[in-house]
């Protein structure tokens, strides 16, 4: 059985991918958690609190850390 040819479309090739740094440009709150595992959420119980000078408000942008400071990712705060 043959397949039918379908119908040229003259679409516009794809955007390229901006070429830029995945580091957020300014400095963020810093949200410390106690072990992440393997697992890609953080539940309440893992997280130790604000570390350092900013205080994250309510959906803010932060950076997680773990308690040798180094950086597992970033995530939005929600303080509940």
């Amino acid at each position: 059985m043959a397949r039918s040819s379908r119908p040229r479309t003259d679409a516009a090739p794809p955007m390229p991918v901006p070429d830029r740094s995945l580091v957020p440009e300014a400095r963020l709150p810093t949200v410390a958690v106690r072990a992440a595992g393997h697992h890609p959420f953080i539940y309440r119980k893992m997280v130790i609190g604000p570390a350092g000078s900013g205080v994250p408000n309510l959906g803010d942008l932060v950076k997680v850390v773990d308690r040798d400071e180094k950086v597992l990712g970033y995530g939005l705060w929600n303080p509940r």
